[in-house]
């Protein structure tokens, strides 16, 4: 099973690989953090809190929903209210990588999810 500290961990992981090995990289933490953390915001708005591996895998892989394997669209579904509380998760967790007390994370990333959304 795959959470969305997982998820959360993996993007980290991902950017620090891509600073490492890609002279090429241009992720500006700066100036997309918010819209970085909106995209891993998708996983769990799409397949809640955690979800199995191979749910993930066909995901990924067969670009579809597995239904098959057991998946159903989260119920309520997940509207922009909840969508932006998800952002601003994501995006406390970046902040604290990158650094900030969980306290002021969890304040900066509402701030920046407000500006970014235009909210």
């Amino acid at each position: 099973t795959i959470n969305t500290f997982d998820i959360i961990a993996a993007r980290s992981r991902r950017i620090a690989y891509s600073k490492a090995n890609n002279h090429n990289f241009t992720f500006n933490f700066a100036t997309q953090k918010t819209a970085a953390a909106g995209e891993s915001s998708f996983l769990a708005a799409i397949f809640g809190d955690s979800a199995p591996a191979a749910q993930l895998e066909e995901f990924f892989l067969k670009e579809k929903l597995p239904t098959d394997l057991g998946y159903s669209p989260p119920n309520p579904p997940v509207g922009q209210a909840r969508f932006l509380v998800l952002v601003a998760k994501f995006l406390s967790h970046e902040l604290m990588d990158a650094g900030l007390p969980p306290s002021l994370a969890r304040q900066q990333a509402a701030k920046l999810v407000e500006r970014d959304f235009q909210m």
